[in-house]
């Protein structure tokens, strides 16, 4: 695989993946009235990094930055590509040909490790929503929600393998 045809490939599979788990999280907000991810306090995290501060008693109340919602939603769809990048150099070029199931679901449950053990402490959460009142019900949306992601690779890896 080229370094072009790797790149594209990487972009289609981590946009339609997280486009998808994005349309899960609609779907869960209108059906079930779970809140919406809320990226801008991604983004509010991201310029708090900036600045030398990773942890927060409670991200919630960080000072707020101006244009953090698109900074969050920007950071959101990179950190996708990302991990769509990082599938790939795992299950290697014959998958990205002949996309499966399985290494996909893998990856969308892996990708709980980076959000239960970095993000959720860093946002003043604990691990895994360990300090929430709610953790067990977060856990579980958590891990459904990051099986629809490995959805989402799948498909986008269909998708790509179809392009190419």
């Amino acid at each position: 695989m080229t370094p072009l045809d790797f790149m594209i490939r990487t972009v289609v599979i981590g946009v339609t993946a997280t486009i998808v788990f994005d349309l899960w999280n609609l779907l869960l907000h209108r059906v079930l009235q779970t809140p919406n991810p809320d990226w801008g306090l991604l983004g509010r995290w991201v310029r708090h990094a900036g600045h030398g501060v990773l942890m927060h008693r409670t991200i919630r109340e960080a000072r707020a930055f101006p244009g953090e919602a698109r900074i969050g939603w920007l950071a959101h769809y990179v950190t996708g590509v990302a991990f769509a990048a990082l599938l790939l150099l795992a299950a290697g070029p014959d998958w990205a040909r002949n996309p499966t199931l399985i290494p996909a679901l893998a990856a969308g449950l892996a990708t709980l490790i980076p959000a239960w053990f970095l993000l959720m402490p860093a946002f003043g959460h604990g691990f895994a929503a360990s300090r929430s009142p709610i953790a067990n019900k977060i856990r579980t949306l958590n891990i459904v929600g990051h099986l629809v992601l490995g959805l989402g690779f799948y498909a986008g890896a269909l998708l790509s393998a179809a392009l190419h």
